[in-house]
């Protein structure tokens, strides 16, 4: 009876290894053909990329003319009071008690 198993379990295998093969196989022919569908879009991604690209640097400009608009109100803050008075105007004119 151990000799039938063994024979059994060896056919099984022998099976299940074939198929696996098969499958692999059809999957590798499968990708092949789809990848040869999916070549055309590089343009369209390298479009993407100029197009982000010019985003990123719109958006970098913006955040350093902001960084360079606060530290210029921060020293002229430092070297004379107009910001001071300029805030004390803007509460009399909209009559905001501070």
């Amino acid at each position: 009876m151990g000799k039938k198993n063994k024979k059994a379990k060896k056919f099984l295998r022998d099976q299940a290894l074939k198929q696996i093969k098969q499958e692999t196989k059809k999957d590798q022919i499968s990708d092949a053909t789809t990848a040869d569908k999916e070549i055309a879009p590089d343009s369209e991604i390298a479009a993407e990329f100029k197009e982000t690209r010019g985003h990123i640097k719109k958006i970098l400009i913006t955040v350093g003319i902001l960084v360079l608009l606060i530290v210029a109100i921060y020293l002229v803050n430092i070297k004379s009071d107009f910001i001071l008075s300029f805030g004390q105007w803007f509460a009399k004119v909209l009559n905001i008690n501070i």
